[in-house]
């Protein structure tokens, strides 16, 4: 809760003289209920004087004999250094609760102040008090719905005023904003600030201020200015948000869009035909390598599959994980480069077996073996026919 000052109204009336010559008036200084106060920017908030807080003993004795002004003063509240200047009078020590009302009574001792309360050119009474602000909203069973509640009502001052002092009646405080200590209250949309009393006139124009739309200027009223100028702030906080955003999206699709641009470039390096003749003659240089260590096999699969195929051949348990293709190139080319042909040595077995199982190891060629034949048939008249004997 925060500590703030506030000015409240009632009405002074059926005043007396005393033996003095003092001018004595009951009066009812304040009540429960909701009150509205206007801060500084235009903006209303309701604020609940709950019984509690306006009827507590703590309350009711600071009343009591607080100084009476003329008008509050300029610097807020009556003090030691500028007492002897503001007070006119005082207020009663008897004040006390009448139903839902703080009643009791002022004493102006003041010559002058006594001659405008008789003529009711002050007829007026504002509380000049501080309070606790509870920014807990809700709604009071009688007074209906309120934003805070008002506690610790400390009174400081009661200060008289004109029959214009309030724009909706004695029930409408003023309220304390500026760190100056100036009081402040709006009356017919204008915000007036200091000396009440000499301030408020019913015939007062309320100030303007200009402001630019499109190029073109206008003079319009303090709150439309306000309430333009902060629309203007969130309309700019939006702008530059939307172009935070654009800026994102357009940096993400010009990266998709080069992307696209290096893909397409790189496919049609790769479908240019050199590069198609060299890709099937490297595969048929590989493959031809391969077969130098795997013979007439079927060979698939990609061309490092294929290298680490020829590799674990004699060395089943090689693990070639984690290697570069470079490191994988490399043994290959050694493993491929000392490797007698896998077809040539496979011709040359076959020609072996075969000259074993003519003996001698000796194959004959085909001259030798047309003339062998040639005699044999040449000879064949000589041979004995076979005979069949049937019993």
């Amino acid at each position: 809760m925060s500590l703030v000052r506030r000015y409240d109204r009632a009405r002074l009336s059926q005043t007396t003289r005393t033996p003095q010559g003092f001018l004595k008036a009951p009066a009812f200084f304040t009540r429960t209920g909701v009150f509205e106060y206007a801060r500084a920017d235009g903006t209303k908030v309701r604020e609940l004087r709950p019984e509690s807080e306006v009827f507590a003993p703590e309350s009711l004795a600071t009343l009591s004999g607080a100084p009476l002004t003329k008008g509050h003063p300029a610097d807020g509240m009556v003090n030691p250094d500028n007492a002897k200047e503001l007070a006119v009078g005082w207020a009663g020590e008897s004040s006390h609760r009448k139903d839902n009302m703080v009643e009791g009574s002022v004493t102006i001792m003041d010559g002058a102040t006594i001659k405008d309360a008789e003529v009711s050119k002050l007829k007026e009474i504002s509380m000049g008090y501080t309070c606790r602000v509870d920014a807990t909203p809700g709604v009071d069973p009688v007074h209906g719905a309120y934003d805070q509640v008002q506690r610790d009502i400390r009174y400081n001052h009661v200060a008289l005023g004109g029959a214009d002092w309030g724009r909706a009646g004695c029930d409408v405080g003023l309220r304390l904003d500026s760190t100056s200590a100036i009081a402040v209250d709006t009356i017919d949309g204008q915000e007036v600030q200091g000396d009440l009393f000499t301030q408020i006139r019913k015939d007062r124009k309320p100030p303007m201020e200009k402001i630019t739309i499109a190029g073109i200027e206008f003079e319009v009223s303090v709150q439309a200015a306000q309430a333009f100028r902060a629309e203007q702030t969130r309309h700019d906080a939006e702008s530059k948000k939307i172009a935070s955003e654009k800026d994102a999206i357009q940096g993400r699709f010009d990266a998709q869009a080069q992307e696209l641009t290096t893909v397409k470039a790189k496919l049609a390096d790769a479908e240019k035909p050199e590069r198609f003749d060299s890709a099937v003659n490297e595969r048929l240089a590989l493959v031809t390598k391969a077969r130098k260590v795997l013979g007439d096999v079927e060979i698939a699969g990609t061309n490092r599959q294929i290298m680490e195929l020829v590799l674990k051949k004699d060395s089943k348990d090689l693990d070639l994980t984690g290697k570069s293709d470079d490191y994988v190139q490399a043994r290959f080319d050694a493993a491929t480069e000392t490797a007698p042909d896998g077809a040539t040595a496979q011709a040359a077995a076959r020609e072996a077996a075969l000259k074993a199982a003519q003996g001698g190891g000796q194959r004959q060629d085909s001259k030798t073996a047309r003339e062998k034949m040639q005699e044999r048939n040449a000879k064949a008249w000589q041979e004995p026919l076979a005979v069949t004997t049937q019993k």
